[in-house]
């Protein structure tokens, strides 16, 4: 399963109230974070730390859904859920893939926004 990095900026441009160099600022700060946070990820999950795992994803999640990656907030939600399985050192593997697949296009999709708020 594919997903697509697509950005859902109603609540971050309701939240700065239509300024476009807010939405710049909040956009630039996730995307200093975001891949450091990626690597935290692919760590613990490599690692088999579920726990560890669960609470990097479950601080992630804010985030993502603050800059509207709605899509990545699904991925996110369904490896949380499968940290707690039996079935997690099965399944994560393939959804941590999804995730770094799904980061490198939102990092490009919010790339790509904030030169349109410019």
């Amino acid at each position: 399963m594919e997903i697509q990095a697509k950005l859902n900026l109603d609540f971050l441009n309701e939240f700065c109230r239509g300024d476009k160099k807010k939405m710049a600022v909040y956009m630039n700060t996730f995307l200093e974070s975001f891949p450091e946070q990626i690597q935290l990820i692919q760590l613990a999950a490599s690692d088999g730390k579920w726990t560890e795992l669960n609470i990097l994803l479950h601080s992630l999640k804010p985030q993502v859904i603050f800059v509207g990656l709605t899509s990545v907030q699904s991925l996110i939600e369904k490896i949380e859920l499968e940290t707690v399985q039996d079935s997690a050192a099965q399944n994560i593997p393939m959804l941590i893939s999804q995730l770094e697949r799904a980061a490198e296009r939102s990092i490009d999709a919010i790339i790509h926004t904030l030169v349109t708020l410019s």
